[in-house]
């Protein structure tokens, strides 16, 4: 009851890796899913999908080069760096050049996978788990699925589709970020959209996310679409006081659509946070301006605090502080409507200064209960900024904590 999918074996050239699909490379891809370390002997896999029954015992019961289709796959890619490698030319070095440090892909199974109704329900007398790895019961349909997921025929935890994973729960946080910034300092993951120049977004502290513009920048999940009900949440490890002359904010952006933040098609709902304002959330239009729809202005965050955002079909826009909704408001409703709540996007990051940190990035479809609307929550609808705090500036001003990192690489040389 596995997959084993799209695992390449190639060979070193002297410059590159032939055989395993990269630009350029005339060889054919060379496909090997399974093997023994020692080479000998076979392994014998049952019920499962198979790329190539190559380095295997063939079984009847696997079904080979039937592609799974699973929601969204993801590949990477190596390159040889001249740089990297020893001046005796030995033990070069292959690096991956886009790999990132969590799993960008979406490996749950989709309604027309050759997976679905094709497993085991037992072998040797040990019977298949009676849930998937989401807790989902399975079978689901006439037989077990191959695989860890249990394609739901209801919907369910499957409901994504190709827009991304659905999520049954009711509250933030979820159980895995899509974003955790566990990498080597610099560039965020390539899944990132929006302003990831270096100096704009980095990664610090191999641990977290900063914002390096002055103006601080936005940035968004380009690697998936979301549904038209969808959360989105992150840790805010450093939050910058606003003052008298200036506010600061940190934000979450949800169902935005665009090419950039400013091309005249660009639109979003913004949920933002600063000092002195508390939460605010706002709306843009394609070719206007952002509009205030409503104000949660006693609602604070501290460092460490998780801010998240769930914006649902309806116009509803929930506010959550560490898994417990604060508040909303109806973006389709008021003064000032926004027509584009039954549409999906992009979720995303939004800063407007420096040195800003967050951490655990993350977002889902939300398939929750059509109750759990803005309807049941204390709503602040007032419209206008809240005074800001008149307070006395620093003699020193704040100090922001900038991060770099540089590497020396050397090369050994023994005899």
């Amino acid at each position: 009851n596995n997959i084993f999918w799209d695992n390449r074996a190639g060979n070193f050239t002297g410059s590159t890796v032939a055989g395993i699909g990269l630009t350029g490379d005339p060889n054919t891809i060379r496909y090997w899913d399974l093997g023994v370390a020692d080479g000998t002997g076979q392994l014998a896999p049952t019920y499962s999908v198979l790329q190539t029954t190559y380095g295997t015992v063939e079984d009847n019961s696997n079904l080979v080069n039937s592609d799974p289709s699973v929601v969204t796959e993801y590949n990477t890619t190596v390159s040889i760096q001249p740089w990297r490698g020893n001046p005796r030319f030995v033990d070069v070095v292959m690096v991956t050049v886009d790999a990132t440090p969590n799993a960008l892909g979406d490996y749950r199974i989709t309604a027309s996978s050759s997976a679905r109704d094709s497993g085991s329900n037992g072998q040797a007398g040990i019977n298949a788990p009676a849930d998937d790895i989401e807790g989902n019961a399975r079978p689901d349909g006439t037989a077990f699925d191959i695989g860890a997921d249990e394609y739901s025929n209801g919907g369910g935890s499957n409901g994504g589709g190709n827009n991304g994973g659905g999520n049954n729960g009711g509250v933030i946080p979820f159980t895995t970020a899509l974003d955790t910034f566990n990498q080597r300092n610099g560039a965020l993951a390539p899944a990132w959209g929006g302003d990831i120049n270096v100096n704009q977004f980095r990664v610090v502290r191999r641990s977290l996310a900063q914002s390096r513009a002055v103006d601080g920048g936005t940035i968004w999940w380009a690697a998936q679409n979301f549904d038209a009900n969808q959360d989105a949440f992150m840790t805010l490890n450093i939050i910058k006081r606003s003052t008298r002359r200036t506010t600061k904010y940190q934000g979450l952006l949800l169902k935005f659509k665009g090419d950039t933040i400013t091309s005249p098609e660009a639109s979003m709902i913004v949920v933002r946070y600063a000092t002195t304002t508390g939460v605010e959330i706002l709306t843009q239009a394609p070719g206007q301006p952002l509009v205030l729809q409503g104000v949660l202005a006693d609602v604070t965050f501290q460092n460490g605090d998780q801010l998240g955002a769930r914006a649902l079909a309806d116009g509803s826009v929930l506010v959550f502080k560490n898994g417990t909704a604060v508040g909303g408001v109806n973006v389709a409703s008021g003064p000032n409507p926004w027509p584009y709540s039954a549409q999906g996007g992009r979720i995303g990051v939004t800063y407007n200064y420096r040195a800003g940190r967050f951490d655990n990035f993350g977002g889902n479809n939300y398939e929750g209960a059509a109750a759990a609307s803005v309807s049941s929550l204390v709503i602040d609808t007032a419209l206008g900024l809240p005074a800001p705090v008149v307070e006395p500036e620093s003699v020193t001003g704040e100090i922001e904590e900038l991060e770099e990192e540089f590497e020396l690489f050397m090369p050994i040389v023994s005899n």
